[in-house]
């Protein structure tokens, strides 16, 4: 039984899932939940700590809040440089929302002593940079490794979280994220996007109907370890240029 460890969580599916799996690992699971200028009902994530804490009470959980605006933005500010060289627009919108968050977190750790982490990444979602194994290879490396701190995805391989959860009581039904397909193969995969924009509680998700649009048709020139290749070498470039420096501008360097 490891002592602590720190997990990005927004309540949904696959990071409820990944709570209930690490509360088997660890003493302690410290749930940290960020929002920035784009989100709002972050709160809903207190429905499933509730649950969490009712299903595993021999697990200390504790849940702490942030907010990524600054960093998100900072990162956002690469779009028209980096929209020449990558491919994916949502590499430029929850690619970055997830790399601030991530920075954040081990700026949370440093604060806190913590020296593991986990995300509730899955392989279904292939387009995400921090849902690819490309991805998280330079979160572990790049970012995380260099302030001796790990970083595991205890679904990454998890067909179904929603009906995993499900059968734990950690969820109600099956979650909206579950119907958004990784690959696009017919016409009328373009509205699953759109069905779980309207749906969502996380509100920022609604650009997503957008992009995933523009994904349908881009994403049939690439293969997943080719977008997996892209995300490695993406992550790698903003973690050095802006996450790092970041980092240790706030006294929390290597």
């Amino acid at each position: 039984m490891n002592d602590r460890v720190s997990l990005l969580f927004s309540g949904g599916a696959d990071s409820t899932l990944a709570a209930a799996k690490l509360a088997a690992a660890y003493a302690a699971v410290d749930l940290v939940t960020f929002k920035h200028y784009a989100t709002w009902h972050i709160g809903a994530s207190r429905k499933s700590e509730d649950r969490l804490r009712a299903k595993y009470p021999a697990t200390k959980f504790s849940h702490a809040w942030g907010n990524t605006s600054g960093l998100f933005l900072r990162l956002q500010g690469r779009l028209l440089r980096d929209v020449k060289s990558e491919p994916f627009l949502n590499h430029y919108f929850c690619g970055v929302c997830k790399l601030a968050m991530h920075t954040a977190l081990v700026r949370y750790n440093l604060q806190n002593g913590i020296k593991h982490s986990a995300t509730g990444a899955s392989r279904l979602m292939p387009m995400f940079p921090d849902q690819t194994p490309g991805g998280i290879d330079a979160l572990q490396r790049k970012l995380y490794g260099p302030y001796g701190m790990t970083l595991e995805s205890p679904v990454f391989d998890t067909p179904r979280s929603d009906y995993e959860a499900m059968e734990l009581g950690l969820l109600d039904r099956r979650h909206l994220k579950a119907e958004h397909k990784a690959t696009f193969t017919e016409p009328s995969d373009l509205l699953i996007p759109f069905k779980n924009a309207l749906l969502n509680t996380q509100g920022f998700c609604f650009h997503i109907a957008f992009v995933d649009s523009y994904l349908f048709f881009a994403r049939r020139s690439y293969g997943d370890a080719q977008v997996s290749a892209m995300s490695r070498r993406y992550y790698e470039r903003l973690i050095n240029e802006v996450c790092r420096p970041w980092l240790d501008a706030r006294a929390g360097g290597a």
